[in-house]
């Protein structure tokens, strides 16, 4: 939505792409976040946030309960870091939940001032006690609202909506 409310940003998710074809698509889609797959480099953060205004969500994909090794960089150099389960052969979009329990003893164990988007496996069912261990800044949901494969359905969405506010 192009006209959407000041609080909707527009994210875009990003794999690996080169540093032009992400610059161009922020442009052309007048993105506000890019959320980057790829491994960390402080440089390449730097030049995407100058040369695009947007916000750098870093992502980490935990396997288990364990933050991987690019952990502190992106802490260090992004905006927000989702966090969600590794699964191979994907870069998001599985529907598989992370330990939230285990996750949020190691996000704690670490000092961090930059926000978490918490990803994978929420539902208007789980999503309650996801945010009350992780304190995420932001949920992320795709098919935890669907009836079926890229299908929304309006009634989850909702229940979504009120577990997170609740």
């Amino acid at each position: 939505v192009l006209d959407a409310a000041p609080s909707l940003r527009r994210v875009g998710v990003i794999g690996h792409q080169s540093l032009d074809e992400i610059i161009a698509l922020a442009r052309d889609v007048r993105l506000d976040v890019l959320q980057l797959h790829a491994t960390v480099d402080p440089a390449v953060v730097a030049t995407l946030r100058e040369a695009t205004g947007c916000a750098i969500w870093g992502v980490l994909r935990l396997r288990g309960a364990t933050l991987p090794p690019e952990a502190d960089a992106w802490f260090a150099a992004a905006d927000a870091v989702l966090v969600e389960p590794r699964v191979d052969g994907a870069l998001g979009g599985t529907g598989v939940a992370l330990d939230w329990a285990a996750v949020a003893d190691e996000l704690h164990r670490r000092p961090r001032a930059t926000p978490v988007v918490l990803a994978g496996g929420l539902t208007p069912i789980n999503v309650k006690e996801a945010v009350a261990r992780i304190a995420p800044a932001v949920v992320d949901v795709s098919s935890g609202v669907e009836s079926a494969p890229g299908i929304k359905d309006h009634q989850k969405m909702q229940a979504f909506a009120e577990a997170v506010r609740t």
